[in-house]
């Protein structure tokens, strides 16, 4: 069974009210991701589909993902309320408030961490695979689009050890390996880095625009004598083919660090 099939997805939409005004996303689907955490400890998926249903805030977010289920309460060509209007953080990112454009995810505290913490990220890779998004470009923490007030999912992800980077890297990690058994995917995805040959000024800029862009970590090694060399940080076989081919194109010499 691939990564693709490891989890399956409850629809339980709430009634329309206050916390699902029924009202279309501007493009009809999700253009980005904002995740969120609960910062409840007592309630879990269900407890918030009762609570959204039953008491109507003005709030709402599309899905709750706890130890033992991944559950959408709103479908997700509707909006949701779960980011603050008014703040100019998300239309700085992407051009559109987030209640009207993006798609709202919730980590639930209850049970165990680790299990929810995988469906969380295996939601994430789903979406960006199911509306082609870029898992590093098009998912956002709550925290950036409203940080006077939140701090969500850090807030959750941090206590578990687990920082924003490697949220990403995880979520990227189930993103290129889809359509790969988990077991195969654990043994391919074992990362390596990528040492260039020595490198002039302008090659050293060329290969730093080129990380910058890709978002990718690598730091410039200077060694006596010679020209510095470029040490990438660890990446993904889906990484390491993309850098290798863009090298080759380019005629640089490298080598395999394991």
């Amino acid at each position: 069974m691939s990564i693709s099939k490891k989890y399956t997805i409850e629809r339980k939409y709430i009634n329309k009210g206050k916390a699902r005004s029924g009202q279309k996303l501007v493009k009809g689907k999700p253009e980005f991701i904002v995740s969120h955490e609960t910062a409840n400890n007592s309630a879990d998926a269900d407890d918030h589909f009762n609570y959204f249903n039953n008491q109507q805030p003005n709030a709402s977010a599309h899905t709750f993902i706890d130890s033992q289920k991944i559950l959408e309460i709103i479908p997700l060509n509707e909006k949701a309320w779960h980011n603050l209007f008014g703040n100019p953080e998300d239309n700085e990112l992407f051009g559109e408030d987030a209640n009207d454009t993006a798609a709202g995810v919730e980590l639930c505290r209850t049970g165990n961490f680790k299990e929810a913490y995988d469906r969380y990220v295996w939601y994430h890779a789903y979406l960006c695979r199911t509306y082609g998004l870029d898992p590093l470009k098009k998912i956002v923490p709550h925290s950036k689009l409203d940080p006077r007030r939140r701090s969500d999912p850090e807030s959750w992800l941090k206590p578990n050890g687990v920082t924003w980077a490697q949220f990403i890297k995880d979520v990227k990690n189930y993103y290129d390996n889809w359509h790969i058994k988990p077991d195969a995917a654990k043994t391919e995805n074992k990362s390596v880095q990528i040492l260039t040959g020595g490198l002039s000024a302008e090659s050293c800029k060329i290969v730093s625009e080129y990380f910058i862009e890709k978002n990718w970590w690598g730091r410039l090694q200077f060694e006596q004598p010679g020209n510095p060399r470029m040490l990438s940080g660890g990446l993904s076989p889906s990484m390491r083919s993309e850098y290798e081919k863009w090298l080759k194109n380019l005629g640089w010499h490298y080598e395999i660090v394991k």
